[in-house]
């Protein structure tokens, strides 16, 4: 059984520019980001728009601009520890 890399591991990775780690983030917290995503959207856009295809289009921009993984942190209250994830279970 493989060892799951933890947040923090996979946060730093992503800041030196590594990807897949980037990418591992925003699968690790998916589910998250689509009630998020969910819960913003006002009924009439969810008429028209898949909470889905908001998602393909957000995670596309944090990867082209991995810049933005600090933003990500701050909105979901990632502090530095996998312990201190204020809102990530």
């Amino acid at each position: 059984m493989a060892v799951e890399e933890s947040i923090q591991d996979l946060v730093n990775r992503a800041q030196s520019g590594d990807r897949e780690a980037l990418e591992a983030l925003l699968a690790r917290f998916n589910e998250r980001l689509e009630t998020r995503v969910r819960s913003r959207m006002g009924e009439h856009l969810k008429q028209r728009v898949e909470v889905r295809d908001v998602l393909i289009l957000a995670r596309g921009k944090i990867i082209e601009n991995s810049h933005l993984l600090s933003a990500f942190e701050q909105r979901f209250g990632y502090v530095g520890t996998d312990k201190t994830c204020a809102s990530c279970y």
